[in-house]
């Protein structure tokens, strides 16, 4: 027996007496909780691609970059796609940081972190975050060579490709073998105003 989706029995429908009425519909506009071709649920987040009402109220209650041990956890919103959001980070006590970063929400984004560390012998990493939700790029490390001072670094999270769906977000994870990092945000700037 031939099996059709439900979504599609709504537009059956629709087209049908549209024809009885001598109506004809100009568009059809899905509901975005209906299923995906798969038969999952679909809800469209209606704030883009962020976290929802409930997790912003929970990440409300802790700072806004939050320590854990040897983690610095931080999260990277941008309003379109050219921006790029910049942050300083200090981790004392330690040779080497690495920059991980996820799609919070939905997947299908792809973001990218550079991390710059600027001392006698400056060096720059880059990594892209898959498009999977939640699931952590390979780290982009960067090396400090200078022997009497804290590890400092530059790090800049862009959006590359994928849903254009925004304001979007992307969570940003620094590790160290050190002590615990400190961060200033820079704000944003613009790809343009980066030379890329």
């Amino acid at each position: 027996m031939f099996r059709m989706p439900k979504q599609h029995w709504k537009r059956s429908a629709l087209v049908v007496c549209g024809a009885l009425f001598g109506l004809a519909p100009l568009v059809y506009a899905q509901d975005p909780s209906e299923e995906d071709p798969q038969g999952r649920e679909v809800r469209a987040r209606p704030e883009g691609n962020v976290h929802t009402s409930s997790e912003r109220q929970a990440k409300r209650s802790m700072p806004k970059a939050a320590l854990v041990g040897n983690q610095l956890f931080l999260s990277c919103m941008l309003d379109f796609p050219s921006q790029v959001r910049r942050f300083a980070v200090t981790c004392p006590g330690t040779r080497h940081i690495d920059v991980k970063l996820a799609d919070c929400c939905d997947a299908g984004d792809h973001w990218q972190v550079t991390v710059r560390s600027w001392d006698p012998k400056p060096n720059v990493a880059v990594a892209s975050a898959s498009g999977a939700n939640g699931e952590f790029s390979m780290p982009a490390r960067v090396f400090t060579y200078h022997r009497t001072r804290d590890m400092n670094a530059l790090i800049e999270c862009s959006y590359l490709h994928g849903r254009n769906l925004f304001p979007a977000e992307a969570d940003i994870l620094v590790e160290t073998p050190g002590a615990p990092c400190t961060v200033r945000e820079l704000g944003f700037s613009s790809e343009a105003d980066l030379g890329r």
